[in-house]
Formats: C-alpha cells, sequence, structure tokens
C-alpha cells in the first residue's frame, strides 16, 4: 500500500469524523448541566500460534505468528446522552512468511441522545485490516497479502408511539477499498424502516422494509445491484435461560453486470433472508446455536448470498478455570448474473478452547482451530490445523463521575 493512497484515505476519514464529532458533541451540549460519568479502559491481546497451512492453499505453507493487539476505550455518559470512541492498533509477524506481515488499525466514534420520546444516534467505523483476515466471509482468498481498508456511517433514529409500539429509520453507508490489484472496491448505501410492537414482557415482534445499493469497480468489470425486501421479526424470552429469536424475510435484487470488452448484462434475482438463534444461559454451562441467510459483498465485485450454521458452547469449572467450543459451516453462492461468477463456496471450522483468569486483569487462553474451505467450481479442498496461545490483559479502567 503507497503512502499517499493511505494518507488519501485517512484524510478521507478524519474530515467525516470531525464533522460528526461536531455534531454530537452539539447534541451533548444540551445536557452538560447534568452529572457525567468520563471513563476509559484499555486492553493488551498477545498471540502466538502455529498454522500448518496458513494461505489454505493445496501446497501447505506453515508458519509460527505473533500478534500484539492493544486497544483503548473513551466514554462520557449522563442521564440523555452518551459518547464513546475506541482505538485498536496491532502487529502480525509470520516467522517464515514474511511477506504477510501486517499492521491493523481501527478506530470507532459513536453516541447517541435521548428525549421522552426519541432516541438519535450514530456510529462511525474506520478499519485497515490484511485483507486474509476477512477472507472466509468475504472472498475466500487466504493468500492475498493486500490489505483491507472500511469506513461506514450509520446514524439512527427511533420514536416511541405508544408504550408498546416503535419506529426507526436507519441509513447506513460504507466502503471497502482494497490495495491487491485482483480485488473489486466497493460501496453500500441503503436504509431500513422498520416498526416493533411489545406484546408481552416476554415476547416482542417488528416489520422492516429496506434497500440497499451496491455498486463495485474492478479492473475487469463492474457492478451495480439493488436489492429490497422486506423482514417480520420476533423475540421471546423463554425464560430467564433460554432466548429465542427469528426473522424471516424476501428480497429482490436486480443487477448489472458490465465487462471488459462486453455489452452490459442484466439480470433479477430473487431469494429470502433468515435469521434463527436460541441460547441457553445457566450458572456453570450455556450455549447459543444460530442459523442465517444473508447478502455479503464480496471482494470480486458481486454479492454472495451466504448461509451460516453456528455452534458455540461453554462451561465452568471454577471461577477461574473455564472451556469453550465454537463450530461452523457456511455456504456463499454468488448471484452475479455472470455465469463465471457462480462458484459455490464451503467453510468449515471448528475450535475449541481452555480459558483461564489468572487474576481479574490477567487471562490465559489456549485453543485448537481446524480450517476447511472447498471450492465447487475448482474441485479444490484444502484445510489447516492451528495451535494458539494467548495472554490478555484487560485494565479495569479509571471513572469519574461530576
Amino acid at each position: 500500500m503507497s503512502l499517499s493512497f493511505l494518507n488519501k484515505k485517512m484524510k478521507h476519514c478524519v474530515v467525516i469524523i470531525k464533522f460528526f464529532q461536531t455534531l454530537l458533541l452539539y447534541a451533548l451540549g444540551l445536557s452538560i448541566v447534568m452529572a457525567a460519568e468520563w471513563g476509559m479502559d484499555a486492553s493488551v491481546s498477545q498471540d502466538l500460534s502455529y498454522d500448518d497451512n496458513v494461505r489454505m492453499a493445496e501446497d501447505a505453507d506453515g508458519s509460527f505468528i505473533y500478534k500484539l493487539s492493544p486497544s483503548m476505550t473513551f466514554f462520557r455518559k449522563t442521564e440523555v446522552s452518551d459518547i464513546h470512541a475506541s482505538i485498536n492498533y496491532g502487529i502480525q509477524r509470520y516467522l517464515n512468511l514474511n511477506e504477510l506481515n501486517s499492521h491493523s488499525q481501527q478506530y470507532s466514534l459513536g453516541g447517541s441522545y435521548l428525549t421522552e420520546r426519541t432516541r438519535s444516534a450514530i456510529n462511525l467505523f474506520f478499519s485497515i485490516n490484511p485483507a486474509r483476515d476477512n477472507a472466509e466471509e468475504d472472498s475466500g482468498d487466504f493468500a492475498s497479502d493486500g490489505s483491507r481498508l472500511t469506513y461506514s456511517i450509520a446514524p439512527s433514529f427511533s420514536y416511541q408511539l405508544t408504550e408498546l409500539d416503535n419506529i426507526s429509520f436507519s441509513p447506513n453507508y460504507s466502503k471497502t477499498t482494497y490495495t491487491s490489484s485482483g480485488f473489486s472496491n466497493n460501496t453500500n448505501t441503503g436504509f431500513s424502516l422498520a416498526w416493533s410492537h411489545r406484546w408481552t414482557e416476554r415476547l416482542t415482534n417488528s416489520m422492516d422494509v429496506f434497500y440497499t445499493q451496491f455498486d463495485s469497480s474492478g479492473l475487469t468489470q463492474d457492478s451495480s445491484s439493488q436489492s429490497y425486501g422486506a423482514n417480520i421479526s420476533g423475540n421471546y424470552d423463554w425464560s430467564e435461560t433460554w432466548q429465542i429469536s427469528a426473522s424471516l424475510g424476501l428480497r429482490m435484487t436486480e443487477s448489472e453486470d458490465s465487462i471488459f470488452n462486453a455489452d452490459v448484462v442484466k439480470s433479477s434475482n430473487m431469494g429470502f433472508l433468515s435469521n434463527f438463534s436460541i441460547n441457553y444461559k445457566g450458572e456453570h454451562y450455556g450455549g447459543g446455536f444460530s442459523w442465517g441467510r444473508s447478502l455479503v459483498p464480496s471482494a470480486q465485485g458481486n454479492l454472495n448470498e451466504q448461509d451460516r450454521l453456528t455452534l458455540d458452547l461453554y462451561y465452568k469449572f471454577t471461577q477461574r478455570l473455564s472451556s469453550s467450543f465454537t463450530a461452523s459451516y457456511q455456504r456463499s453462492e454468488s448471484i452475479s448474473s455472470d455465469s463465471s461468477g457462480k462458484a459455490i463456496r464451503e467453510n468449515v471450522l471448528f475450535s475449541p478452547t481452555l480459558n483461564w483468569a489468572i487474576t481479574p486483569e490477567w487471562k490465559l487462553s489456549m485453543s485448537y482451530r481446524y480450517q476447511l474451505q472447498s471450492r465447487e467450481s475448482r474441485e479444490i479442498v484444502t484445510d489447516s490445523n492451528a495451535f494458539m496461545l494467548n495472554i490478555n490483559y484487560n485494565w479495569q479502567g479509571l471513572s469519574i463521575s461530576r
């Protein structure tokens, strides 16, 4: 990544953040006479691991990996307002694959303001991460040595119609660029309008309509898609320990793909979106199961329809010693009109972990991770095994009230 390219993106993000920070501070200034709580906390995470197939390739290359990631969070709260900001900076070093050495950065700024019937909020986010860190959800390319730059703006506004009814409006904008020439930059712009009703203390239902504009630009192809649809959702607290949530929706996507030196290809695609989760939280053990279908932008310049199953379990042996287990299955398929982009990709992951809380501030974790990836069009199946040791220090923070 060239320095001028990074500086340009950073300056653009700083201007946006300063603009919305001014708006937030103006809103929060309305409550300056109220009691306020100021605070900050910080953490440092260190990972030492060995991965026997870092690039998830047929010809496996293994390496020891060291990661260092310090972060800080700041906040200010009153009875009607909240403002928070976080900074995270990390380094990754590969002993045997120096070309994959990288830095990562994440910055976020957000806030909210309450009145008797309304809630206004905004969240801003900017990150620079290795593109391979998002490979499972994004491109499936674990071999990339490029970076993924993302910034997003997500304001929201809600109004309480009655004690039981609420409406909300949530526009959003995000842009993702890559330093790798083989990837396509993309932007997403959209909004959702929702209504929710609380039937009982345990049951809440909601309905929403949404619209999203997706545009991507690459070396050989430009794509544009418009998606719109509606969802019905429900949340039910079965008991103090069991919670269930579900949503089901229908979406329509209209796409235009412009391939270099070829005509524009138009297409329409219809599908459904869904989400289901059930969670249990006991005194010594718990877990959750979820299944969902969503549309996800891809670095290949198209939209992927993704199905994902996830299982999370944990068990507390003592107050300090605990274990957890995560397993997931993901299936991704492009909805692009370009037949060559119809490749189906499947990812499988499972990871057991043992955690030891040495003190309230220090935590030690040991884990194993198995990953498998298959691509139907190439008839390629690859996998990797990773053994990880994590040491985390979590500063309890500083809080001042006035």
